[in-house]
């Protein structure tokens, strides 16, 4: 699945390809939906490549563990304020 971690200030959401497994990806897959809150906990993955045209691609993508929120949208917080819904362990 691929989920948006929201920016702080200007900065832009920076999306991420996460792998869940078993009971947990079928739980995904019947509870998650474009703007719902989740926390992640697993291992993320940086890779880097230059495309055959020679343009500079890179992707994150992750492994682990989907918490549900209890919040069902996001929400706007103040910077000074804001969660990282993801860390590496």
């Amino acid at each position: 699945m691929r989920i948006a971690v929201n920016g702080v200030g200007d900065e832009e959401a920076m999306f991420l390809d996460i792998t869940t497994f078993g009971k947990e990806a079928e739980a995904c897959s019947q509870h998650l939906h474009k703007g719902r809150r989740i926390g992640f906990d697993g291992r993320l993955q940086h890779r880097a490549w230059t495309d055959d045209d020679g343009s500079k691609r890179s992707k994150f993508s992750g492994a682990g563990h989907v918490e549900f929120s209890t919040t069902r949208h996001v929400q706007t917080r103040p910077a000074h304020r804001r969660q990282h819904l993801c860390r590496e362990r």
